[in-house]
């Protein structure tokens, strides 16, 4: 865990227990998968009990101490993720040390009946659609449902979404999918994706996804694949990965910006250098917040369907580096 102190910046490697609570209120519905209930006010309390590390350079020791309470609300079945923080203090002298923030983004998955299933700091990962015969989130946090045609395949792992042209997953609006800086990835399959088509694609109003991976306004023949943010006045695409990547055969698309560049990869490595921008990708659209896999929509450019295959569709809290992806496309992570 990397954390940044006043007097000089260190790697603190910690141990140690949190203990969590969560108090839920009773949904007015019923609650299953394909109907989950919504904005049940939740309440999630945490203790460090124990907490206690040394840094990597100093040397120094320190103990983390905090108690805390956040209010939210949540989706049954599903979750939330929220971050904390709490302070790290050091407990001997150390001329080098000074106290520290420590900030741990919980994630909190619970069942139709508000029961705690799952409560973690999960890294960045944020959702990942298997496509294993169903829209689940397999991080249980942001479960979809399947729309128009949306079938399945063999997929590069396991099963594949199937979208045809003509179906998708949908996912309802979450702030845990609306992160400042952002990895969507996913294994891509097509002949043909077609014009305008989206593989992914966060929110929308006026044509424009908050961030999206883009097959571009060419003819089905000349489409390659971009991945953009949208800041409400501008879009910011990345380099394009051309048309050799709808071959029929699976390849890994990762699209990333860190506040400071657009990339994209295509199995595992960066196509170009990155499209350089820096600005705040805009969340809040005219019209819907939601996610689709397979599918961009709106009122103003209608439906701008994906033809071909999703599997393993996934959202990162962060940009990922180029070795992390590579890692993913190699099969390590």
């Amino acid at each position: 865990m990397f954390v940044g102190a006043v007097r000089q910046p260190e790697w603190v490697v910690l141990a140690g227990s949190i203990h969590i609570v969560t108090q839920v209120a009773q949904p007015q519905d019923s609650c299953i998968p394909t109907d989950p209930c919504k904005s049940v006010p939740t309440a999630l309390y945490t203790n460090l009990l124990a907490v206690s590390g040394v840094g990597q350079t100093t040397a120094g020791n320190y103990v983390a101490t905090g108690a805390n309470s956040v209010q939210t609300v949540s989706t049954l079945p599903g979750g939330f993720s929220v971050p904390v923080s709490y302070r790290l203090a050091p407990v001997d002298p150390c001329p080098s040390c000074a106290p520290l923030s420590l900030q741990v983004n919980y994630s909190v998955v619970l069942s139709s009946t508000g029961q705690l299933l799952q409560a973690a700091a999960p890294g960045s990962l944020v959702s990942l659609w298997k496509g294993e015969g169903d829209a689940l989130d397999a991080q249980g946090l942001n479960p979809g449902t399947l729309g128009g045609t949306a079938a399945f395949v063999a997929g590069r792992v396991g099963q594949a979404f199937s979208f045809g042209s003509a179906g998708w997953v949908d996912v309802p609006d979450s702030a845990s999918l609306e992160p400042a800086a952002v990895t969507a990835m996913a294994w891509v399959r097509s002949s043909g994706p077609g014009i305008h088509s989206h593989a992914l694609a966060k929110g929308g109003g006026s044509c424009q996804a908050s961030y999206a991976l883009y097959a571009g306004p060419n003819s089905p023949t000349t489409a390659g694949l971009f991945f953009y943010i949208y800041d409400g006045v501008n879009y910011y695409l990345s380099p394009d990965a051309g048309t050799g990547i709808w071959d029929g055969q699976w390849h890994l698309v990762a699209g990333a910006y860190d506040g400071a560049a657009v990339r994209l990869y295509v199995d595992g490595v960066q196509v170009g250098s990155g499209a350089p921008v820096a600005t705040s990708i805009k969340y809040n659209l005219a019209e819907h917040r939601r996610l689709y896999i397979g599918k961009y929509e709106d009122s103003s450019c209608g439906l701008l369907a994906f033809n071909g295959d999703v599997d393993e569709a996934r959202i990162y809290s962060r940009a990922l580096t180029a070795s992390e992806i590579q890692s993913v496309y190699l099969g390590t992570q």
